[in-house]
This record gives C-alpha cells, sequence and structure tokens, in this order.
C-alpha cells in the first residue's frame, strides 16, 4: 500500500471482538512484554479518562502507550449527529478507525466513505482526513494511533473547572494551540 492509498473493510467479527477488547481495556490489562512472559496488571494510567471533541463528541481512553510500549495510543469516540473534528494532517502516525455502533463517514485523501458498524479505515501519516456522524442517531468508533506518543494531545479536551464540557469554539481553540507540538496541521473545518 502507498501513502495515498486508503484501505477500507468491513469485518463484523473483527469488530465484535474489537468492541469487547475495548471494554475490558479500561478495567486489567494483559501483556506479553519481550521476554513473552504474560502478565496482568491493574492500569492507573489515563485509561477511562474521559476528553471531548468538536460537535459534542466523548472520547473514552482505552489504550496507552506506557501499556501498549509505546506502539499504540486508543480511544473510544461516542460521536452524537454533527459531530467530528476538522480537517488535519498527522505527520508522525498512523490512524486506524473501526466503527463499533452507529454510521460515521470518512473524508479520507479527498474521498468520502460512509461506515456503518463493522467498516474499519486506516489513514497513512501525512494524509489529509476527518470523520463526521453524518447521520441522525449516535455513532461510536474505535480511533487507534501508531505509533503512541499522541496522547497528550486530546487534553485539549479536559473538562473546565468544575468539571463542565468545553465549548466547541475552547476546543477549537486547544486544537490550534497544541497541534503543532505534537504534529499535527489543521487545514479547516470538516468537508464533510
Amino acid at each position: 500500500m502507498t501513502n495515498n492509498e486508503v484501505l477500507v473493510q468491513n469485518h463484523s467479527e473483527e469488530q465484535r471482538i474489537l468492541e469487547q477488547a475495548s471494554k475490558c481495556l479500561g478495567q486489567l490489562r494483559v501483556s506479553v512484554p519481550r521476554s513473552d512472559k504474560a502478565s496482568v496488571s491493574r492500569v492507573i494510567d489515563r485509561i477511562g479518562q474521559i476528553r471531548y471533541g468538536p460537535g459534542g463528541g466523548v472520547y473514552r481512553i482505552v489504550a496507552t502507550p506506557s501499556q501498549t510500549q509505546n506502539t499504540h495510543f486508543a480511544f473510544e469516540a461516542t460521536e452524537p449527529p454533527g459531530g467530528g473534528p476538522p480537517l488535519h494532517i498527522h505527520t508522525r502516525e498512523e490512524e486506524f478507525f473501526s466503527v463499533i455502533e452507529g454510521e460515521i463517514t470518512f473524508w479520507i485523501d479527498g474521498k468520502a466513505i460512509r461506515g456503518a458498524a463493522g467498516t474499519t479505515a486506516f489513514v497513512p501519516r501525512g494524509v489529509p482526513h476527518c470523520f463526521k456522524n453524518c447521520s441522525d442517531r449516535p455513532a461510536r468508533v474505535l480511533v487507534v494511533f501508531t505509533p503512541g506518543g499522541i496522547e497528550g494531545f486530546f487534553d485539549y479536551g479536559e473538562p473546565l473547572p468544575g468539571g463542565t464540557v468545553p465549548s466547541d469554539e475552547v476546543l477549537i481553540e486547544r486544537i490550534g494551540a497544541l497541534a503543532p507540538a505534537f504534529g499535527l496541521e489543521i487545514l479547516g473545518p470538516s468537508p464533510l
């Protein structure tokens, strides 16, 4: 696959497994260190923390670099109708999506792709993309970045003092401020 190709697939069985795994990650972690000895440990870092995204998205962190030997960072996004990030490029990570429930429309390198539950999409680094819930009901999508290291960027979605959800204006301002430090280029609003 070249940098300009995009992989989109529909895998219902794989999706079911991913959903079960993401539910479990918030409680226990099973890791296989390089020595191939399995261990089980409690995760005390960002697992389960909530961040907010533009358009009303709620992101629950399900995997962090500290638990995956820096191989990836992942969150489960619940997007209301109209929710999704602005058009952007990652210069340091690839991004993988798996639609868990509902429908998400992806805009990847100039192509709009509508994905129902079970649809996956892969975005190589350097490719302009975004996603949006263009349906009339909430949707959930697993979002995985590889390698890890981008998790601090999503602190743009931390609640305001008192626990209130930041407005879209505050979120977009925070995104713009943090993006350069994490190798992201914001290209503008979503074309969807």
